[in-house]
């Protein structure tokens, strides 16, 4: 396994220990009756999935600007570079690398990265808690998507073997909407 293999494995371990948080963080709002009559606890679970959905958005973020300043050479730059990193991972580059995200794999994380800009620039009153919870409920999903691609990305460029990279990260359990419980390992 090349060092970037076990850099992008540390960063998603990481990252599945605060899907764990925002897993739970569902939970008690689906189950804790103060969330509905107490601003406070509103307050603190908006800044929490906030907070954990930022990290996880940067977390996939870490990982592709190690990628691409690894495998192409170099990072966007400029105002915008958050964008532009997120169309370069999409776009396969001859004699150098396929695309390393599928165009849907691509849209759910622009919509991690829109969220990311909205929850960092409002105040936590301000944030919308059922699109909060929407997205966190959604993330298991999108965190499986990223992983799968980069996993194939990785073993089709040879930074690692299949038995190297696992099939699915280690993590804790997922948040299932439809009943309000955790799934999974806790």
């Amino acid at each position: 396994m090349k060092p970037l293999c076990a850099e992008i494995l540390a960063e998603f371990q990481q990252m599945a220990d605060e899907q764990n948080y925002i897993a739970q963080a569902l939970v008690a709002a689906q189950t804790d009756p103060r969330i509905r009559t107490e601003r406070l606890m509103r307050w603190m679970l908006k800044k929490g999935l906030s907070g954990g959905l930022d990290k996880v958005y940067s977390g996939m973020e870490a990982i592709l600007l190690r990628i691409v300043t690894d495998v192409d050479g170099g990072r966007p730059g400029g105002e915008s570079w958050h964008q532009r990193l997120i169309d370069q991972v999409a776009l396969a580059i001859p004699s150098v690398r396929p695309a390393i995200l599928r165009p849907q794999t691509v849209e759910q994380v622009k919509e991690l990265l829109k969220l990311r800009h909205r929850v960092r620039h409002l105040y936590g009153a301000q944030i919308r808690l059922a699109r909060l919870t929407e997205i966190a409920a959604t993330l298991p999903q999108i965190s499986t998507d990223f992983f799968q691609d980069i996993r194939v990305f990785a073993i089709t460029v040879e930074l690692a073997t299949e038995e190297e990279f696992p099939v699915a990260p280690q993590s804790g359990p997922s948040f299932d909407p439809d009943d309000g419980t955790l799934e999974g390992p806790r």
